[in-house]
């Protein structure tokens, strides 16, 4: 497991990019493009947990109103 780690690191240090290659910009774009996608899904669906708690705690919270007078 060690050498297997070992090797990985070597090959990562071995192979570096350099965004003055288009094809390496190209790696570099599409990288953080699917960063921003996969970002973008993740805080529009706990937006939308939280939207609609917020919703469900005001109907609690009118019913409760309601209730008491």
């Amino acid at each position: 497991l060690f050498q297997i780690s070992i090797g990985t690191i070597q090959r990562f240090q071995l192979s570096s990019i350099n965004p003055l290659y288009i094809e390496d910009l190209l790696k570099i774009v599409g990288t953080f493009g699917w960063f921003l996608l996969i970002f973008g899904i993740e805080f529009s669906i706990v937006y939308l947990y939280f939207w609609l708690t917020n919703i469900i705690a005001e109907k609690k919270l009118n019913q409760d109103e309601t209730m008491e007078k």
